[in-house]
């Protein structure tokens, strides 16, 4: 069997397709380039898609694929009409467009409850329920067209299988997410005025949920999470340290009594 897996960056995607043993079978590179002006930093959302299309044709070209799998930068969203036609560009993880609406929500809540709930330990301008509140406030005619909220990886699951789905690694950092209850945080969505028919069901990382031509297309997980697994970041005396447009230091932390034992890193996939 062979497995493809896609990585989707800030400013290129990666695609390496591997066989059961994990040898390189083939492998591809995309750039591009983000549209930033000051705080706002956009992406095409429909080129994510013909990119991420065309690494899989490149693949093809020398190899058969068997299944696909998708992990992506966490916060970037896209929004679409009913039928999944974007209404606006896609809005970048980078993008700090909602600092005045973070700190509105972080009023309201408490650092401490949005810590217990969604495991984040701050309230920024760059999480999605908080762009989400900026775009209501000052885009009103893109959000009355708006009915579904995409993070990137459930963007191209989408687009590759037709299925409205996403995982909860990718959605950890919206702050609507409750990482305990593994369910959207429902005071935050009425806090935020977002339906939760506008968002993907909830599978977990390494479901199959359909299908792209005959290759199975299977959830993946954060970029973060899905380094941390590939380099052995498995049980608590591990730890890896990533320095790229980011720094991120992933750790498994056992002994939280509400996942039952589970590590952090098995909680949030399974």
């Amino acid at each position: 069997m062979n497995l493809l897996g896609i990585d989707v960056g800030t400013t290129s995607l990666k695609a390496v397709c591997f066989d059961e043993k994990g040898t390189c079978l083939a492998e591809t590179n995309i750039d591009y380039t983000l549209d930033t002006r000051g705080d706002l930093v956009e992406f095409n959302a429909m080129e994510y898609i013909r990119i991420a299309k065309e690494a899989i044709a490149k693949i093809q070209e020398t190899v058969k694929i068997d299944a696909i799998s998708i992990d992506t930068q966490g916060e970037t969203m896209i929004l679409t009409d009913a039928e999944g036609n974007p209404t606006m560009p896609a809005i970048v993880w980078l993008d700090n467009r909602a600092v005045k609406e973070a700190e509105e929500i972080e009023a309201h809540f408490g650092g401490e409850t949005i810590y217990n709930v969604t495991g984040q330990a701050e309230c920024t301008g760059g999480w999605p329920a908080c762009k989400l509140l900026w775009v209501q406030r000052n885009l009103p005619d893109v959000w009355a067209k708006t009915k579904k909220v995409f993070m990137l990886e459930d963007w191209l699951l989408w687009a590759l299988s037709g299925e409205f789905v996403t995982e909860p690694t990718i959605q950890s950092s919206t702050i609507y997410l409750d990482i305990v209850k593994k369910d959207w945080w429902q005071e935050m969505l009425d806090f935020i005025g977002v339906d939760r028919a506008m968002l993907p069901a909830i599978k977990p990382s390494a479901t199959k949920i359909g299908s792209f031509g005959d290759i199975a297309v299977v959830t993946g997980a954060l970029d973060q999470i899905a380094g941390a697994v590939g380099v052995g970041v498995v049980d608590e005396n591990i730890v890896s340290e990533m320095t790229g447009t980011i720094m991120a230091i992933c750790v498994v932390v056992f002994g939280l009594s509400f996942y039952r034992g589970m590590t952090f890193l098995d909680s949030m996939m399974f």
